[in-house]
């Protein structure tokens, strides 16, 4: 990822137009879109890493909606929205809601489920559950604050 940021930077300097603040009316939001779109075949030469467009989305800001289309047609990627998954956990900049948890609960239920079919004794059953259980929350626990309404829903009953 350091050879992607310094691709990035070199850019930014490099485009005359491109600006960071906030409060700027004109953007030039086409010309940025336009000089970045080379980044990922230069990226590629330089790391021997190919970024895969069928897996890469372009996240346009609400002040650039009026081009979005045209912002999406220069970059080559699908659309995406926020908040996006990354390793199958949503990446937010405020704290997780309920609906952002869910489906770390969905996956724990359809681990639940396949194992109904199992021939485990009690003990067994106890000890897959809490292992799995605890491995699922401990990933997600170790990147977010986790809401209590969503651990008191992952106990079993």
């Amino acid at each position: 990822m350091e050879v992607w940021r310094i691709i990035l930077h070199k850019r930014v300097q490099a485009a005359a137009d491109f600006h960071y603040h906030w409060k700027c009316k004109e953007q030039g939001y086409c010309a940025i879109c336009s000089g970045y779109k080379g980044c990922p075949d230069e990226f590629a030469s330089d790391s021997g890493l190919k970024v895969n467009p069928n897996k890469s989305q372009v996240i346009v800001s609400r002040a650039a909606q009026s081009i979005r289309y045209e912002i999406v047609n220069i970059m080559g990627f699908q659309e995406g929205s926020l908040p996006i998954r990354y390793l199958g956990v949503p990446l937010v900049s405020t704290k997780l809601s309920i609906a952002d948890c869910r489906p770390l609960l969905q996956k724990i239920d359809a681990r639940l489920a396949g194992w109904s079919h199992l021939n485990l004794s009690f003990a067994g059953r106890t000890q897959l559950l809490r292992s799995v259980m605890s491995a699922m929350h401990a990933y997600w626990a170790s990147i977010f604050l986790l809401r209590r309404q969503s651990l008191r829903k992952s106990k079993p009953e």
